[in-house]
């Protein structure tokens, strides 16, 4: 029990890093789906977020479920990384954006499944083996 107690520090840094890593892409992705629906419902309407919930397009309706905010953006991120929607599904949605968000996203998903999540398992190990 002292050995999972010991960890804990290591873990919580861990994440904490992770939680930098999802918003500093999150506020990329968000500001990209932002910039994609002003172009879409209209850059000079004031009242371009109204419009984009009132509209009939599917593809601005999900942008707006999955981008619409920072908060909806890490949640997707989060979802994304750990399974709980298809990180393709999200891609695919992003091309509609360019080709840079896409991209982004695969270096994100890339980046965390392999790295960031590979430490923190491998400091959590090494600390209660310790």
């Amino acid at each position: 029990a002292l050995m999972i107690v010991d960890s804990t520090k290591s873990l919580l840094w861990a994440l904490i890093m992770l939680a930098i890593v999802v918003y500093v892409f999150a506020i990329s992705l968000t500001t990209g789906a932002a910039d994609w629906s002003k172009a879409v419902v209209g850059v000079d309407n004031p009242a371009w977020l109204e419009l984009v919930e009132a509209s009939a397009d599917p593809t601005l309706v999900q942008m707006h479920k999955r981008f619409g905010s920072l908060a909806k953006t890490a949640y997707t991120l989060v979802q994304a990384m750990l399974g709980g929607i298809s990180w393709g599904e999200v891609s695919d949605l992003l091309m509609e954006i360019d080709v840079i968000s896409p991209a982004l996203l695969l270096l994100y998903v890339a980046f965390t499944m392999l790295a960031v999540l590979n430490v923190i398992t491998g400091a959590f190990v090494d600390n209660a083996l310790q």
